[in-house]
């Protein structure tokens, strides 16, 4: 096996960053699966990744273990990889206090040809900040051998069993605890005290701060300056495609 050692430095100029590495590998091949198990995840993150890589791999697989320790984690993330076809999704809490579930796996596997898998371990979640700005590191290992490949799906196996599938009363219980407790929150570090300025508008999914998946959302805000053909008819912006399960990339 071959291993790579990857530093993302935060920096204007960054040239290299996680999403750059997950990109590169996700159009090395066609692979079949990916298992992620991760401490944190965020709706964005998450969507991120799948659309990521489900654009370069349309029948690929997916398997899913998520954190919950500390409320960090939203629910909607979880909620976003139970909706998704050909996925599976487990969550994982400590069952001891001051005991966390803290791995960082990216395994992409193909088990139709001898193409092998490569494996990202390391510090990041899945969120967009560890993707795009955080100070992370991480080894990349890739083998095309299928004995190793074996080894390395044997370990996430035995990390998988570990994980619990998230019951409707399992996510209720969640959703309230995360309202009370969670830490993670579009309001998170603001010096109430000082005078509320009027934020610049995000892009959709652009930060971690969504906590629901748009197309799972229930109202969709357009602010309309100029409609067309007479009234008959409305534009959106790409970006909007979502809140109606469009990609917002076009197409059919």
């Amino acid at each position: 096996m071959k291993a790579d050692f990857v530093v993302q430095q935060p920096a204007p100029n960054q040239s290299r960053t996680f999403a750059d590495t997950i990109q590169e590998i996700a159009t090395e091949q066609n692979w079949t699966r990916l298992s992620v198990a991760v401490a944190y995840s965020s709706v964005a993150g998450v969507t991120w990744l799948h659309e990521l890589v489900s654009n370069s791999n349309r029948d690929i697989c997916f398997r899913w273990l998520l954190g919950v320790d500390d409320y960090f984690t939203q629910p909607g993330a979880i909620e976003f990889c139970a909706s998704r076809s050909k996925s599976s999704v487990k969550v994982h809490k400590s069952i001891q206090k001051a005991v966390r579930f803290h791995p960082k796996i990216y395994l992409f596997e193909n088990s139709s040809q001898s193409s092998g898998a490569v494996l990202i371990v390391g510090s990041a979640n899945l969120t967009v900040s560890a993707a795009r700005k955080n100070c992370e590191a991480y080894a990349i290992i890739r083998t095309n051998k299928r004995s190793k490949t074996a080894q390395l799906v044997s370990l996430y196996d035995d990390l998988w069993q570990v994980g619990a599938n998230p019951s409707a009363s399992f996510m209720k219980k969640y959703k309230g605890n995360f309202r009370r407790q969670g830490t993670v929150k579009p309001y998170a570090n603001v010096d109430e005290t000082k005078k509320v300025t009027r934020a610049k508008p995000h892009t959709v999914l652009e930060s971690d701060r969504a906590e629901i998946s748009p197309d799972k959302a229930r109202f969709c805000w357009i602010e309309l300056g100029k409609n067309t053909a007479m009234g008959r008819e409305l534009e959106f912006k790409a970006e909007q495609a979502r809140f109606f399960g469009l990609s917002p990339r076009g197409g059919a």
